[in-house]
């Protein structure tokens, strides 16, 4: 509403004042004035008063009615919020101009990706911060095409809060998150980091760790008798390989590293050449540690092995496991193991009851790749029978061929 800022020299506490009129609030219809200690100070905020409301009629002529219409609704709505749309375009400023680098959620995730290569991190590690980053970009509006500068803390939340999952599985899917975006925003593809905040006293979700999962040896008969049935002879080879060598089935068959001369991506991998009939060579830049290891072939994986240059078509050479592994173990599995997988089981059984009939932690651990402390606080089960070792060491081609053909 206009006003005639007329200026009055009123009497107020026993001191003279001077008061601007400045029209009427249209909530309260009352009467507002402006107040000032002098008539020249009042006479000065009318004339910059007018000029001001003068310019702002220039820029508002020029206004789209629809624009000013949705800013009034959006200033309503942000008023129940308890804030205004001028406070929150203060904040978007503020924020979007700490980002130096522009693009999509897209083109950042494949930025942190290759960091994270050259950092030589785990192919295991990789495939799960792909899965979780592609399962989050989906949630978004323009999925992997959404600009990375406008990616906010509530589109995370609301992307954690429609996980139909565990509590623990919600928390890894949030510190996997994390990691991306922090980096993000470290690297100046954010003006602020998006991760929600957990208020002070809040404990997170507690993991349990400790003991391993293993099979029983009625569960490794079951599966290397569905190998041999499958005449999957790779599959067989890894199986045996990781259940009675303890060769790690995610990071010791094949492993994708950066070459320290070329500082370039090459494969290493477990070859047929390197499992000799005293020892298989683990070596360093294969080795999860960076140790390399000789690890003991036992009676029953020599036979296993020998059962196996006979089943195969040609003579066994060059990788133990192809370049598409991961997906012809996961389909193999899906197709001949209908129970529930937990990752490195294979391994752990052999942890497990390596210990049962060594009863030293040391001896286990160098043959692992391990240290003592490692090897007892996850392998240990005391209420592993060395009977039930010895059956598991006892697994060999002979009884699983014969079970297979209904011998007793």
């Amino acid at each position: 509403m206009s006003a005639s800022f007329k200026i009055s020299k009123i009497k107020k506490r026993e001191k003279t004042v001077f008061r601007v009129y400045t029209g009427t609030d249209p909530v309260t219809r009352k009467k507002r004035y402006k107040q000032f200690r002098t008539n020249l100070e009042a006479g000065v905020w009318v004339k910059n008063e007018k000029v001001r409301q003068l310019a702002h009629g220039r820029i508002t002529s020029g206004l789209d009615g629809a624009v000013v219409s949705n800013w009034s609704r959006l200033e309503e709505e942000l008023a129940s919020l308890g804030t205004s749309l001028a406070e929150v375009g203060r904040e978007a400023v503020k924020r979007l101009t700490k980002v130096t680098k522009r693009g999509t959620a897209r083109e950042c995730f494949t930025a942190f990706a290759e960091m994270k290569i050259r950092e030589s991190s785990r192919p295991r590690y990789l495939g799960d911060l792909r899965k979780k980053a592609n399962a989050f970009l989906r949630s978004l509006p323009e999925a992997d095409q959404t600009q990375m500068r406008a990616i906010t803390e509530p589109e995370v939340t609301n992307y954690l809060d429609n996980l139909r999952t565990s509590k623990t599985d919600r928390l890894n899917h949030e510190r996997t998150l994390g990691v991306w975006m922090r980096w993000a925003y470290s690297d100046g593809w954010m003006g602020a980091d998006p991760m929600p905040r957990r208020p002070k006293g809040q404990k997170t979700v507690q993991t349990t760790h400790g003991e391993a999962v293993t099979l029983t040896p009625k569960e490794v008969s079951k599966l290397l008798n569905a190998c041999v049935s499958s005449q999957d002879w790779t599959t067989l080879s890894f199986v045996a390989l990781a259940v009675f060598a303890g060769i790690r089935p995610e990071a010791e068959f094949r492993k994708r590293i950066i070459d320290p001369k070329t500082q370039k991506r090459r494969t290493v991998t477990l070859n047929w050449a390197d499992i000799k009939p005293g020892g298989i060579a683990i070596a360093s830049e294969l080795s999860k540690t960076g140790v390399p290891r000789m690890v003991p072939v036992q009676p029953v994986l020599s036979e296993w092995l020998d059962f196996i240059k006979k089943q195969a078509a040609e003579p066994l050479s060059g990788p133990v496991v192809a370049g598409h592994w991961p997906k012809h173990w996961t389909d193999w599995r899906k197709a001949n193991w209908p129970h529930v997988w937990h990752q490195d089981q294979l391994r752990h059984s052999f942890g497990n009851y390596r210990l049962a009939v060594l009863k030293n932690a040391n001896a286990v651990a160098l043959e692992m790749g391990n240290s003592a402390a490692v090897v007892l606080k996850h392998y240990w089960r005391w209420e592993t029978l060395e009977p039930e070792a010895l059956e598991f060491w006892a697994l060999t081609p002979q009884k699983i061929v014969e079970k297979k053909a209904g011998h007793p």
